[in-house]
């Protein structure tokens, strides 16, 4: 189904009553790289792409699966080795059996993929937007007054936004985040981030088409907008997604305020074909 290799280095914790760490103890885990491999199988179920990156002292790692049939995940296995310059030595190998029976990847595989009897079926889909708010962004201030509405035309959904633009704004950044939901929990499944905006696929054409914008940079005044959400999700993650719930965090800055924020919930179901 799928494959990676990590490289991570082991980093010893000096605690107070530990004068002389030697090669065993408390740890924190720096991971250096990654790399997707070949599995031992003469063909995939899956198409995989991931990122790992850092907060804080936490390593996250975030997963895109194009699941190209539905799959049961039949077995996991583990080999750890111990690296010194080119040379690596096994210390040991871990096989699974019956994974969605394990006290780790049960969890990842039943919640993050919404699995039932350890079957990963993603398939056609129809969203519903359940709710949304406007949240506070990560710059200490905004360039904009919003009003919003989320209302639903037939088999979509539409957002209708008035932008107060309070000063002549440039926006350089827009990052996405992506929840799995159950019940008030939430797991991070990826982040994605876009440096230069009005070069995307996506959000290139709003910013420019919608916001009049010349050179990414959008004029003091009021503009009214909308936007065929629907659309707009299946140009971001296919005509295919897994079954759930789901929250997602949208924000686009200047490099001094924040231009926009938005939470959003919603429920991908199966589609009726």
């Amino acid at each position: 189904m799928w494959c990676l290799s990590f490289s991570i280095l082991f980093a010893p914790i000096l605690a107070l009553n530990m004068q002389n760490p030697r090669n065993f103890g408390p740890y924190d885990p720096v991971w250096k790289d990654y790399e997707l491999c070949k599995g031992p199988k003469f063909k995939n179920a899956s198409e995989t792409d991931v990122v790992v990156f850092q907060q804080g002292k936490d390593f996250y790692g975030t997963f895109k699966f194009n699941f190209l049939t539905r799959s049961l995940v039949d077995e996991i296995r583990l080999w750890l080795y111990s690296i010194v310059g080119e040379t690596r030595k096994q210390l040991w190998s871990h096989k699974l059996s019956d994974p969605c029976k394990n006290f780790v990847f049960a969890e990842l595989i039943q919640e993050q993929l919404n699995s039932a009897k350890c079957i990963v079926e993603k398939g056609p889909y129809d969203i519903r937007w359940t709710r949304y708010n406007i949240c506070p962004g990560s710059k200490p201030k905004n360039s904009t007054n919003i009003t919003f509405a989320l209302e639903k035309e037939n088999d979509d959904y539409f957002a209708k936004l008035t932008i107060d633009v309070l000063v002549k704004t440039s926006i350089d950044e827009v990052k996405v985040w992506v929840y799995k939901m159950k019940n008030e929990s939430k797991s991070l499944l990826w982040v994605y981030k876009s440096s230069d905006a009005c070069k995307h696929f996506i959000f290139g054409e709003i910013i420019k088409q919608q916001l009049n914008a010349r050179s990414c940079v959008i004029e003091k005044g009021t503009s009214n907008i909308t936007l065929n959400f629907s659309e707009i999700t299946k140009k971001m993650i296919g005509s295919s997604f897994f079954y759930g719930n789901y929250s997602m965090k949208s924000i686009a800055t200047s490099k001094k305020a924040n231009f926009l924020c938005f939470i959003f919930y919603a429920e991908f179901y199966k589609k009726n074909v």
